[in-house]
């Protein structure tokens, strides 16, 4: 994914989510946490081609890259952002607010 901006990148989520090794920008916002900083994607600067380039060749190059990147991909997106975590959350975010005195 090769963006200046992102808010929420729905399509390296879901991407990372089917399992596929991902490279992307660093943008301001999404691609890094979505990622945990690189663990779960390569990442390299807005803007910089030559970064792009050596991230791609490197996970075309690397088939056990490409295998791990995708399969920690997966299990990440499925334990932060699958409905039954996506619930937890809420749940969580619902039974502190109920305890706050009025």
């Amino acid at each position: 994914m090769n963006s200046r901006y992102e808010g929420f990148p729905n399509a390296l989520l879901e991407a990372m989510g089917v399992g596929l090794p991902c490279v992307s920008s660093d943008c301001s916002s999404g691609p890094s946490e979505i990622s945990a900083n690189g663990q779960y994607a390569l990442l390299f600067a807005p803007g910089d081609q030559v970064g792009l380039a050596a991230a791609l060749v490197q996970v075309m190059a690397d088939e056990g890259l490409r295998a791990r990147l995708g399969r920690q991909a997966r299990e990440s997106v499925i334990e932060r952002y699958s409905l039954s975590a996506v619930l937890r959350i809420w749940d969580e975010f619902f039974s502190t607010v109920r305890r706050v005195p009025r």
